[in-house]
C-alpha cells in the first residue's frame, strides 16, 4: 500500500502519543543513541517497525535518518554546523508514529562498546564518549584506564535521560581489585550518574557500568535487555561554565541590584554564600529564578528571601524534589522594603562547576498553553477530540480562543474558545476522501478576534518516554505535535 507524505521542512521539536491504532510503529532505542557533529554513522532500532523501512525525520532538518535495506538500521549524517544538545527524532509509517526519541549531537570523539568486550581507553583519548548497551540481565559493561598519579576523570552517563528503562550506577576499582569510588545518581542527571574521581597512585582502574532496572521490578538485580542503551562520556576536566555578564562582586556585603535583573556567579570557595539586595513595595509580586543544573551547571541550588532584618521570608530548594534541582519562586512582597535574595549549593560544594544565573523580575501578566499528547491520527470520514489546556499566570484577563495549523487537504479543524476553566477541545474532522498524510501541526491560542500572528501562544505538547517520569529527558516538551491522516481502505 502507498502513502502520500507531506512534511514541512526546518520545523521546529515534536510532541507525544495520544492514540495509537494497532499497526502504529514503535521504537524503544536508538543505539547509537547519539554521535559527533560532522560524521556519518550507522545506527540500529528496536521496537515495533513493521513494515519495514519506518521513515523518520529529526527536529533540525540538518539530520538525515536514511532507512538501510536492512531492517532496523539507518544511514544518519550529522553535518558539521550542527551546534552540540539534545534533538527529537521520529519515526512513522501510514498508520501513525512514534514517541519522539531523544538524540544527542556530540562534540568529542565517539567509539562502541560491544557485548562482553572489555574496552581499554587510553588517556590520551579523552575527552571520549563511549556508546554501548547492557545486553541482558546482570551485564556489567567495564573500561580500563592507565592512570597517573593524581589523574583526574570525570565519567558521566546519560540513558534514563534518553528513556532507557535504566537506573544506572558507576563503580570505579583499584589496581588491587578495591572499591574506591562511588556514584548512584547525580545532580541535573535525575536517575543517570556522574563520577568524580582522582587516582591516588599510577596503575590500572576498572570503571564499572552497570543498572538496576526502572522502573523497579521486585528482584533486586543488574538490569539489561535491547532497549538498555546509554552514551558514557569520559574527560580530564571539570566543566567551567561561560553564563555572561554581570558576575557577582566580591565580598561579604550584599550585591545592590535594581530590578529586573540577571546575574552569574560561583560558589567558590566550597559552602560560598552569595546575597542579593533589593527594594519592592507592598503587594509587589516579583519571580525569583535560579537557573544552574538547566544551563549545565552541578549545583543543587537553594534560595532564601530575607527582610532588613535578616528574617527568613521564604525557602525554595527544587522544583522537583527528584530531579528538576533549580528554583522557580513566585513571592509576593508583604511590606515596603529592603530585601535580600541568598544563594548557595545544598551540599556545600564550590568550584567553577557549581555555577547559576539568578533573575529576580516582575513577571506580567500571560497565558500558558500545553496539551499532554502530541502523536494524534485520524481515519478518513472520522473526528478526532484533541484536548488543549490554558493557564492564565500574574492576573490575566480576556476571552480566548485556541485554533491548529498544519493540516493536510480534506482535514479541518475551527477554532474554539477557552472555557472558564482553562479548557478547549478541538475536533479534527477527516473527509472521506483524503488521502494519507504525515505531518508536524502546531496548535496556538490568541485573544477572540486578534489577527496577529505575532501576538499567538503557542502550545507545548509533552514529551514522554515509556520508562523516564514526566520531566526527565533530555528534551521534555515540544512546540510541534504530529498529525497521521489514514485513507479509505489502508
Amino acid at each position: 500500500m502507498s502513502a502520500r507524505l507531506f512534511i514541512a521542512g526546518g520545523f521546529g521539536s515534536i510532541g507525544v502519543a495520544l492514540c495509537a491504532w494497532s499497526d502504529q510503529p514503535k521504537v524503544d532505542g536508538i543505539l547509537p543513541a547519539g554521535g559527533k557533529a560532522g560524521s556519518s554513522f550507522e545506527v540500529a532500532v528496536t521496537g515495533t517497525i513493521e513494515p519495514w523501512p519506518l521513515q523518520a525525520v529529526c527536529d533540525d532538518s540538518r539530520i538525515t535518518f536514511a532507512p538501510s535495506e536492512k531492517k532496523g538500521r539507518y544511514q544518519v549524517e550529522v553535518p558539521p554546523d550542527v551546534p552540540p544538545g539534545a534533538c527529537l527524532v521520529r519515526f512513522f509509517n501510514k498508520e501513525g508514529a512514534t514517541v519522539p526519541r531523544n538524540f544527542v549531537v556530540g562534540s568529542f570523539r565517539e567509539r562502541a562498546q560491544v557485548g562482553k568486550e572489555v574496552l581499554m581507553v587510553a588517556i590520551e583519548e579523552l575527552p571520549l564518549t563511549v556508546n554501548g548497551k547492557l545486553d541482558s540481565g546482570g551485564d556489567v559493561d567495564r573500561f580500563v584506564l592507565e592512570l597517573g598519579k593524581d589523574q583526574l576523570v570525570v565519567a558521566e552517563v546519560a540513558a534514563y535521560a534518553f528513556d532507557s528503562p535504566l537506573d544506572p550506577l558507576l563503580h570505579m576499582w583499584g589496581p588491587r581489585g578495591e572499591q574506591l569510588a562511588f556514584n548512584h545518581d547525580a545532580t541535573r542527571l535525575g536517575l543517570d550518574p556522574r563520577l568524580v574521581f582522582r587516582a591516588p597512585a599510577a596503575g590500572k582502574y576498572e570503571l564499572h557500568l552497570s543498572a538496576f532496572a526502572y522502573p523497579p521490578k521486585a528482584d533486586i538485580r543488574f538490569a539489561g535487555g535491547s532497549a538498555s542503551i546509554y552514551r558514557l562520556t569520559l574527560s580530564e576536566e571539570l566543566p567551567t561554565l561561560h553564563l555572561g555578564e554581570p558576575w557577582e562582586a566580591n565580598g561579604e556585603e550584599p550585591q545592590a541590584v535594581a530590578l529586573p535583573s540577571i546575574m552569574s556567579g560561583t560558589m567558590e570557595p566550597a559552602g560560598d554564600l552569595d546575597r542579593y539586595k533589593f527594594s519592592a513595595n507592598k503587594g509587589d509580586v516579583l519571580r525569583l529564578e535560579v537557573a544552574a543544573a538547566a544551563l549545565g551547571s552541578w549545583m543543587d541550588a537553594v534560595l532564601v528571601v530575607r527582610d532588613s532584618a535578616g528574617k527568613e521570608l521564604k525557602r525554595m530548594d527544587d522544583i522537583d524534589s527528584k530531579t528538576q534541582h533549580d528554583v522557580v519562586l513566585d513571592w509576593t512582597a508583604l511590606a515596603d522594603g529592603e530585601f535580600t535574595a541568598e544563594v548557595f549549593d545544598l551540599n556545600g560544594n564550590g568550584g567553577s562547576e557549581i555555577a547559576y544565573q539568578l533573575r529576580i523580575s516582575k513577571p506580567a501578566a500571560h497565558i500558558k498553553v500545553s496539551a499532554s499528547g502530541g502523536v494524534y491520527a485520524v481515519k478518513a470520514g472520522e473526528k478526532i477530540e484533541v484536548a488543549v489546556k490554558v493557564t492564565r499566570r500574574y492576573g490575566h484577563k480576556g476571552e480566548l480562543e485556541v485554533g491548529i495549523e498544519g493540516l493536510p487537504p480534506k482535514v479541518s479543524a475551527a477554532a474554539v474558545v477557552v472555557s472558564e476553566k482553562g479548557e478547549a477541545k478541538l475536533s479534527l474532522e477527516a473527509a472521506e476522501d483524503v488521502v494519507s498524510a504525515n505531518v508536524p501541526i502546531t496548535i496556538w491560542a490568541r485573544a477572540k478576534g486578534e489577527v496577529d500572528p505575532a501576538k499567538r501562544v503557542s502550545c507545548r505538547f509533552e514529551v514522554k518516554g515509556a520508562a523516564s517520569d514526566v520531566g526527565d529527558l533530555l528534551i521534555n516538551d515540544s512546540p510541534r505535535g504530529w498529525l497521521t491522516v489514514i485513507e479509505k481502505g489502508k
